[in-house]
This record gives C-alpha cells, sequence and structure tokens, in this order.
C-alpha cells in the first residue's frame, strides 16, 4: 500500500478487455501522456517488451496493484 508521498511509476494505467475498443484506448492513453508526460500512462502496446513472456499475467497484476495511482478499466456491453 502506497502512502500519499509515495511515488508512483505510473499515474494512470489503462485495462481493457479485448481489441474492439482498442483505437479509443488508445486515443485515451495518448490525451493522459500528453498530461502527465512519457513514461507515466501505461498502455499495453507501449509496453510489449516488458510484457513478452511467460510471466506477463505476474508483470500485469503488479502494475495494476502496486505501481500505479489510477487505474481505469474500459468495459464494454459484452463485459
Amino acid at each position: 500500500m502506497h502512502s500519499s508521498l509515495e511515488e508512483f511509476r505510473f499515474e494512470v494505467a489503462l485495462s481493457f478487455a479485448g481489441d474492439g475498443k482498442r483505437d479509443l484506448i488508445r486515443s485515451v492513453a495518448e490525451l493522459l501522456r500528453l498530461e502527465f508526460g512519457e513514461g507515466k500512462v501505461f498502455f499495453d502496446e507501449w509496453f510489449e517488451a516488458e510484457l513478452a513472456g511467460h510471466d506477463a499475467a505476474n508483470v500485469l497484476q503488479k502494475i495494476y496493484l502496486t505501481s500505479t495511482r489510477l487505474v481505469v478499466s474500459g468495459i464494454c456491453k459484452r463485459y
């Protein structure tokens, strides 16, 4: 658990299921990157090398649970 004074690796992480809304989520991520700066917004495409390999689920879990100030989930009617 982070205190309010601790630094997070990411200010915002975007989480979404499926590729149907990928373009929309990418647009949101780009706007957030303009606001928070390079490297402070997690969008999976921008961190593919870090997510490559058999432990991608663990890497994502760490990013969403402990490395990010705010996680934004994109959901659709299917979910």
